[in-house]
């Protein structure tokens, strides 16, 4: 699967890189990206990450995929997600990773997603 998703909002359309990240309780945007697409932001909240505690923006907004055709519509926290690990503008988290099936094959070092069949199916994913 290739790591390049769109960022869509009702006014602008950007590619960005976005990050799956199985141990994230969070979806999470980049600031600069969030203003740029035209998401707006609708409350601000305190969250702990890796370096303690923060407070954010949140986002309501929509990011489609493509490759997995699907497009995902709530709230997305505003950070620099993954600007340490090679500048993902996108983290994408459980609250996203809920409606798969995530398949890690170690000795290849590839994984895969595949999509519940129907929402009476759709377990959360921890």
């Amino acid at each position: 699967m290739n790591d390049l998703f769109k960022v869509s909002a009702v006014k602008e359309r950007k590619t960005v890189l976005a990050l799956l990240d199985t141990g994230a309780s969070l979806n999470s945007i980049s600031i600069s990206v969030a203003k740029a697409v035209g998401l707006m932001q609708t409350d601000e909240q305190t969250i702990r990450h890796v370096s303690g505690l923060e407070t954010v923006p949140v986002f309501q907004g929509k990011i489609a995929i493509p490759q997995l055709n699907d497009v995902i519509i709530g709230e997305f926290f505003g950070g620099s997600p993954g600007a340490a690990i090679g500048g993902y503008q996108v983290l994408l988290g459980r609250p996203f990773l809920k409606k798969y099936i995530l398949n890690y094959e170690g000795r290849q070092g590839r994984f895969s997603l595949s999509k519940y069949k129907n929402s009476d199916e759709w377990t959360d994913i921890v």
